[in-house]
């Protein structure tokens, strides 16, 4: 989620962590329900393009993430319930759901370092999911909240091994992470600004030092940010 602010550039930014010693903690994130909203225009002409509900559940290792996205212009809904493991946020299953009837569910089978995911598709691109990969791999559809698992303080770069329904098997880079303090809601808080490379343009993550929150992330034009009412949003 983005805004403008003043970058501190990292020494340490141009080592990257290889996928096999990639290591994510769920445990850092914290459990809640959150609302954010999502904003694109130019500055001060800034229109609501999407409330976005959040919920994370933790039982054990066993970590639940509800994203519930409800797109205002067009009265669209898209909602994902992710299920990982805590220990390093690797996707057991996803159930994906939008109205006008697709439907997405997957289930991630791992053993040693081999890999499987099989589930079914509805909707425009119905069909059965079979597909084979090697290593760890994380869930193309969960961004923000992986990303506030990553061990941050090492302020470097990642090449993440996803995939993804629409993209299949593919890397989600990051290219830089930072310390720096923002405003936010008024009070100087200090973040992680975490940069990702995504179709061609960079988007900022801000997460929360103090306790791993996702605040935010922006890009020019288009922002998203904590904050708004999600009440209608049951998930």
């Amino acid at each position: 989620m983005t805004v403008k602010s003043i970058l501190l550039f990292s020494l340490l930014s141009t080592t990257a962590i290889a996928a096999d010693d990639l290591q994510p903690n769920g445990h850092l994130v914290p459990e809640g329900d959150y609302c954010y909203t999502a904003k694109a225009g130019p500055k001060g002409k800034e229109q609501v393009m999407a409330l976005v509900r959040q919920q994370v559940v933790r039982k054990g290792d066993k970590m639940e993430v509800l994203v519930h996205q409800h797109i205002v212009p067009r009265k669209m809904d898209m909602i994902d319930r992710f299920t990982l493991r805590a220990h390093d946020m690797t996707p057991n299953k996803l159930d994906h759901t939008m109205t006008g009837g697709q439907k997405v569910t997957l289930t991630y089978h791992m053993k040693g370092k081999e890999g499987h995911i099989t589930g079914t598709r509805a909707g425009k691109k119905a069909g059965p999911v079979d597909v084979n990969f090697t290593g760890k791999i994380w869930e193309g559809n969960l961004w923000g909240t992986l990303y506030a698992a990553l061990p941050l303080d090492q302020k470097t770069s990642y090449s993440i091994p996803m995939y993804q329904y629409d993209k299949n098997l593919f890397s989600m880079e990051i290219s830089d992470v930072r310390t720096t303090t923002i405003d936010f809601q008024g009070a100087d808080t200090p973040v992680y600004e975490v940069d990702v490379k995504a179709s061609g343009r960079t988007v900022t993550y801000y997460i929360r030092q103090s306790d791993r929150l996702e605040l935010g992330y922006a890009m020019p034009g288009f922002s998203q940010w904590l904050g708004g009412d999600c009440s209608k949003l049951k998930g």
